[in-house]
């Protein structure tokens, strides 16, 4: 490794979760939000296709699996990314019940 340059990079990607240089974890969590968003309304696309059974099954497979993913180190971020991560939550659970 002799003269190897390491380059500084503001945001890496660890295991598929997104580090900033303060662990505040804000790209994170707006990727995941806006992930999890296109995914529910492509969900809401074929919604009548599904049960209520099924769809909270494919809810639970393709969007809260990946809220629940690494969720351990959201502990102590800041208010406002945990509202965002609730929103996404909620709308899931709109998607589920059909309100």
């Amino acid at each position: 490794f002799s003269g190897t340059t390491i380059r500084f990079q503001s945001v890496v990607k660890n295991l598929g979760v997104q580090l900033d240089q303060r662990l505040t974890f804000e790209k994170q969590i707006t990727t995941l939000k806006k992930n999890s968003f296109h995914t529910i309304r492509n969900l809401c696309k074929v919604r009548f296709l599904l049960t209520k059974e099924q769809m909270k099954l494919v809810v639970n497979s393709l969007v809260i699996s990946c809220l629940d993913y690494c969720n351990c180190l959201y502990y102590g971020i800041a208010e406002k990314l945990l509202n965002q991560l609730q929103i996404v939550q909620n709308s899931a659970a709109k998607l589920v019940t059909g309100k």
